[in-house]
């Protein structure tokens, strides 16, 4: 699937904004390529957490 560049920020200001990003953080995505990869790397964690949690309260 090829996605354009527009389209793959526009998905992940969508999944900032589902895992409850704040305004202020947003808007510096959109203006800042090097913010936005320190954001990454913070959705992704907090991916991995929701994973986590999922998957420990499916074998309790």
């Amino acid at each position: 699937m090829n996605l354009k560049k527009s389209q793959l920020s526009e998905n992940f200001i969508v999944n900032l904004i589902i895992l409850g990003a704040d305004k202020e953080s947003i808007l510096k995505v959109e203006n800042d390529n090097s913010y936005r990869l320190n954001l990454e790397n913070y959705a992704m964690m907090k991916i991995i957490r929701i994973y986590a949690l999922l998957d420990a309260e499916r074998r309790a």
